[in-house]
């Protein structure tokens, strides 16, 4: 039984960027290139409806390339290239090479193909032209994304990676609470966890985060912490329409 979906902009927005898009880019690239036009996007919300377009074969996965997963909106059988020295990934139209692969697995073995993923190793041509050269030794380190110290805006809790993560595990606000831990702490905030590279004796000198009590202007509830929450457990109105009670 086919599957009834409703409809979503965002998933639609989505996919008309991976149609525009030709480098195979992946969730976190397609979330980057999104959330200028659509600031309610989540990265999350990417994951989910990438998922779910593949699912229906909108779109196809290429595979992980320096531990991504990459994705495009072509889904026809056809090889793909990665350089080994940039990165760069894409298609190669080579329709007849598909064709007699199938041919020869079918008359070899008596098996039926019905898709393939194919992807070739080696230098791209402008790699290829600079093969001489001494590779970079920084270019790798240019490549992998900068692990960060995050700090949660909210409880204070701090996440280590290349991204604050989709949601707190802590107190489950949103990526847009979390900021770079060094520079939250220069200007007064506690973390819950000491990171190595942050004086630890500097913060046990700070008071600690003070909790308070905040009222919603629209129906009264009252939420206890250092700050507003971002949405009102009750009437479900934002943050901006709490006041400190005290």
């Amino acid at each position: 039984m086919d599957i009834v979906r409703k409809h979503s902009k965002k998933r639609d927005a989505i996919l008309g960027y991976l149609r525009e898009c030709s480098d195979h880019p992946s969730a976190d690239q397609v979330f980057r290139g999104l959330k200028p036009l659509h600031p309610e996007l989540s990265l999350g919300t990417v994951y989910r409806n990438l998922g779910i377009l593949a699912q229906d074969g909108l779109i196809s996965s290429v595979g992980p390339v320096n531990g991504q997963e990459r994705y495009e909106a072509r889904t026809d059988p056809h090889p793909h290239f990665v350089c080994r020295r940039c990165g760069r990934l894409f298609d190669l139209d080579l329709p007849d090479l598909i064709k007699e692969l199938y041919s020869e697995i079918e008359s070899a073995m008596g098996c039926v193909p019905e898709g393939c993923a194919l992807t070739i190793t080696g230098l791209c041509p402008d790699c290829a032209k600079g093969e001489t050269e001494a590779p970079d030794p920084d270019a790798a380190v240019q490549q992998t994304p900068a692990v960060k110290k995050w700090l949660c805006s909210v409880c204070g809790h701090v996440h280590i990676g290349s991204a604050p993560p989709v949601l707190c595990p802590v107190c489950k606000v949103t990526s847009s609470h979390f900021r770079d831990a060094a520079e939250a702490v220069q200007e007064g905030a506690s973390p819950v966890l000491f990171p190595e590279d942050i004086d630890e004796k500097k913060l046990r000198q700070r008071p600690a985060r003070k909790t308070r009590k905040w009222v919603c202007s629209v129906c009264g509830c009252v939420h206890e912490g250092p700050n507003p929450p971002e949405l009102c457990p009750v009437c479900k109105v934002p943050a901006s329409n709490f006041r400190a009670a005290d």
